[in-house]
């Protein structure tokens, strides 16, 4: 394992200063892309922007120690592009991620070990003109993908085929919030919350069967 101490403190604030640079560009570039699609500030945009913060820490998680600054320029704006990029195709085909996880996390991450083979001072294609790291890092999230995805496969697939990936349709309506909290269970017994949900649920699937009489 690479160790950064050093007594003159010149490693330590290279390292910073690689995480800052990259992380503020890639935060720059989601919060012109925001205002490029929205052309106006909603609360939406705060947690654009965090996240287009965090996706620049990402991808430069993996190769910050060994890298120059106009380096960590262009991996936390490739970071921030591959951000937006993503969340706008997750949203649309309403793939469902609050959080933006997979995002900032997933594809940045792969990003991040794919920039080592490239930026790397030492080993990368642009310093060493050869792709052998790039090839080993390639490898590498190959198999951190495919065992992640097993796994990720086999727990979500057993959850479905129980019941046991969403919440009751009744929760959906009225909140998982509300719902979740003991208190609230008992009080909306006593409103007209239970009620006006149940009645949305007969007319959802009244519908449902009157869709499929036709």
């Amino acid at each position: 394992m690479r160790s950064y101490i050093s007594e003159d403190g010149v490693i330590p604030l290279k390292l910073a200063l690689n995480m800052i640079v990259s992380s503020s560009t890639s935060g720059l570039l989601a919060t012109l892309t925001y205002f490029w699609r929205n052309q106006d500030i909603k609360s939406e945009s705060v947690k654009y922007v965090c996240n287009g913060l965090v996706a620049g820490m990402v991808s430069i998680s993996a190769s910050y120690g060994n890298i120059g600054q106009i380096s960590a320029i262009i991996i936390g704006g490739v970071g921030g592009i591959l951000f937006t990029q993503s969340k706008m195709i997750a949203e649309r085909f309403e793939v469902d991620d609050p959080l933006d996880v997979s995002h900032s996390f997933g594809i940045c991450g792969i990003w991040s070990l794919l920039a080592v083979g490239l930026f790397d001072q030492q080993v990368g294609v642009f310093s060493a003109g050869s792709f052998n790291q790039f090839g080993v890092q390639l490898i590498g999230v190959s198999a951190f993908t495919l065992w992640s995805g097993l796994l990720s496969f086999i727990f979500f697939f057993s959850l479905k085929k129980n019941d046991k990936m969403r919440v009751p349709e009744l929760f959906e309506m009225i909140g998982i919030d509300f719902m979740s909290r003991q208190n609230n269970k008992q009080c909306l017994l006593n409103t007209d919350k239970l009620e006006l949900a149940q009645k949305l649920q007969k007319q959802r699937d009244t519908e449902m069967l009157s869709n499929h009489a036709r």
